[in-house]
Order: C-alpha cells, then sequence, then structure tokens
C-alpha cells in the first residue's frame, strides 16, 4: 500500500480540513501519517500522528519546528508528502528535490493576509506581501499538485496548471430537524475571531440587538484574545453573549442544535470577499439562516442559493433591525432549504473523491 505524509507546522492535528476531511478520506486506500508540531505527543489512533514538539514562540517555530518536520518527514520515504503551511513551503522544495511527490495545499490567500497581520509593522506588510507572492508563486511551480480551497484561487495561480479546487464542504453528520430551533433568539458565529472577521460588527450588532429585545444571544465558539474579552465585558451586551472558547466538533454541533441564525460579518477587507468558508457550509448543514456580507462573492453566492440575507457588515444597527424583522416561518423555510442544498450541492463525498482521483494519478 503507498504511502502518503500529510505536513504541518502550524494547524491543530484535528484541524477538520486536514484530519476529518482528508486524511480520513484517504486512510481508506493509503497508509496515511500526520507530522504535526503541537506538542501533544505521539497518537497511533485512526491516523498515525507524529509529533515533533511545540515551539515556544512564532520565531522557533519558522525556524526550528520546519526543519524538524523537513527530517522527520524524510525518515518516513512516502509517495506522496502534502504540506499545509505556507512556512513549509522551502520543505516543500526540498521533498521534491530529493525526488518525491509533493502537494501544497493553500489554506488561504496568504500574500492577502499578511496585509492584516497586526503584530507586523504597517510600512512593512505591503513589501513583505508582495515579496511572499513572488516567491509562493516560484515555489509552486516545482510542487506536483497546489490545492485551494476557492475557486477564484483557482485563477490566481492559474498560470501553474496544476491547481485543483479543494472545497470546504463538510462531511455531512446527522444534526436537528430544521423545524425552528429551540429558540429563534439564538445565535452564532463559529471560527477564528478578529476585527478583520467582523469581530466589532458582531459586538455592535448585539449592542443594538438587545435594545430592540434582549431575548437574543450571541453563541461565540473560537478562540478570544484577553483584548477581545475585555471588549466584551465593557459591553452593555455582555449578558447575552456567550462566550464558548474553541469546541470539539460534537460540542459545536450541539450548540448548533440550539441556533437558528449564523453570521458571517466580514470586512471588506483582504480574501473576505470569498464565500466558499467552511463556517457558510457548516451553518447550512445545521439548517441556519445566514446573515452574510453584501460583497464579493457573497452576494452572487446568495442570489444563486438564497442562503440568508446580505448586510452591510458595518451597519450593526440595520443587521439588528433585521434580524429582529425576520419571521419564524421564513427562519424555518430558509433552514430546510439549506440544510437540503448542501445534502444535495456542497457535501465532501465530491472534494474528497477529487482528491483520491489526485492522488490516483500520481501515483500512476
Amino acid at each position: 500500500m503507498a504511502k502518503v505524509v500529510h505536513l504541518t507546522s502550524v494547524h491543530d492535528r484535528h484541524d477538520v480540513r486536514i484530519y476529518d476531511k482528508q486524511l480520513m478520506t484517504i486512510s481508506k486506500f493509503y497508509e496515511t501519517k500526520l507530522i504535526v508540531a503541537d506538542g501533544l505527543g505521539y497518537s497511533n489512533g485512526d491516523i498515525e500522528i507524529i509529533d515533533v514538539g511545540k515551539p515556544a514562540n512564532r520565531f522557533l517555530r519558522i525556524f526550528c519546528s520546519t526543519w524538524l518536520v523537513f527530517l522527520y518527514a524524510f525518515k518516513e520515504r512516502a509517495s506522496i508528502y502534502q504540506f499545509h503551511d505556507p512556512e513549509l513551503m522551502a520543505v516543500g522544495l526540498l521533498l521534491k528535490g530529493l525526488g518525491f511527490k509533493v502537494v501544497y495545499d493553500m489554506h488561504e490567500n496568504t500574500d492577502l493576509q499578511i496585509l492584516e497581520k497586526l503584530w507586523l509593522p504597517v510600512w512593512i506588510r505591503r513589501p513583505m506581501s508582495y515579496s511572499f507572492s513572488l516567491f509562493e508563486k516560484v515555489c509552486c511551480r516545482f510542487y506536483d499538485a497546489i490545492l485551494v480551497p476557492q475557486y477564484k484561487m483557482v485563477d490566481k495561480y492559474s498560470l501553474e496548471g496544476k491547481t485543483v479546487p479543494i472545497l470546504n464542504f463538510p462531511k455531512t453528520r446527522s444534526s436537528s430537524s430544521p423545524e425552528l430551533k429551540s429558540s429563534r433568539f439564538e445565535i452564532i458565529y463559529s471560527g477564528s475571531m478578529s476585527d478583520a472577521r467582523g469581530f466589532r460588527n458582531m459586538l455592535y450588532t448585539m449592542e443594538h440587538l438587545v435594545q430592540l429585545d434582549d431575548r437574543y444571544n450571541l453563541n461565540l465558539a473560537g478562540r478570544l484574545s484577553s483584548e477581545q474579552r475585555l471588549q466584551i465585558e465593557n459591553s452593555i451586551a455582555c449578558d447575552n453573549i456567550k462566550i464558548l472558547g474553541y469546541l470539539s466538533r460534537d460540542a459545536l454541533y450541539r450548540v448548533y442544535s440550539e441556533c437558528s441564525i449564523g453570521l458571517i460579518l466580514f470586512n471588506n477587507v483582504g480574501q473576505y470577499g470569498m464565500a466558499y468558508a467552511l463556517k457558510l457550509f457548516e451553518y447550512m448543514e445545521n439548517s441556519l439562516t445566514i446573515i452574510l456580507p453584501d460583497f464579493g462573492d457573497w452576494v452572487d453566492f446568495n442570489e444563486e442559493n438564497e442562503v440568508g440575507i446580505c448586510v452591510d457588515t458595518t451597519n450593526t444597527a440595520k443587521i439588528a433591525s433585521e434580524i429582529v424583522s425576520l419571521a419564524d416561518d421564513v427562519i424555518v423555510n430558509i433552514g430546510k432549504k439549506n440544510r437540503s442544498l448542501l445534502l444535495d450541492k456542497f457535501n465532501w463525498d465530491s472534494e474528497g473523491n477529487k482528491l483520491l482521483d489526485l492522488y490516483g494519478g500520481m501515483n500512476r
């Protein structure tokens, strides 16, 4: 049986895209291993996980963990290596130079993300973004395949001629009935939180919302910074915001089962005009009505699929008013349609088959 090894120095070992979808799909047909740098140790469950140890800081992660990942990867002598972090691009080049098949799974538009990195001085972001983009395009010419989670990214890397869209559709599981959930007043946001991803937009929306109807609650499922927690504590909506932290998949889906509305209030910066975010499809899978941006691909996606309401994500008073004005039967009907649409059109099976086809072609 051919061996496939996935590499990450940044992502969680149980990252949904890497572990739950890709590795669990290919493990039925390949000897499959995952090399991580999280400090949680070796594991030999459904997938063998090799841990190179957690670095103490970002500098050590980039300059030490990267090379430890390479050394452990090289020991495996795999048929195919797939890496998931831009800081492993040099590792990919080394493995390719040693004669191995290499796939780069590009989770994000990193050059655009650099422009939003608050820990970088403003003056350096644009030249760093440009330099990274050039380096990435050169590296991509040497890899055997490039995987992207958005159709728009296929166009961006079309010159490479080997880009495959593996979209963030969910692996479907049973969920609550799409009848009106335990309360129309339970709202959720799941995922990473930042101002670019709409943290302040959600906070200000809740401040308007509780003044219109104090029965509404916002469930925040994801990691918050100490500064974000302080902003919530000082908000008039504090009592109506539930800080849930990072949740396991099972725990997250239990919260989904109690909610009726999902928020995506990204700002129009960087890559956030692209619509195929994992949370969008998880909301659909769990029969939620979705409040989503009125810019970029989101508009076309909603016009085609009618998954919810497009809003100006900075006009938080109007967003609150739109939510209050949603009738119960509208929430129920959109939720029903969203789950049905996801099961028919946006499920992981098609994407998993594309990945298996790619590997099969590389092993011929």
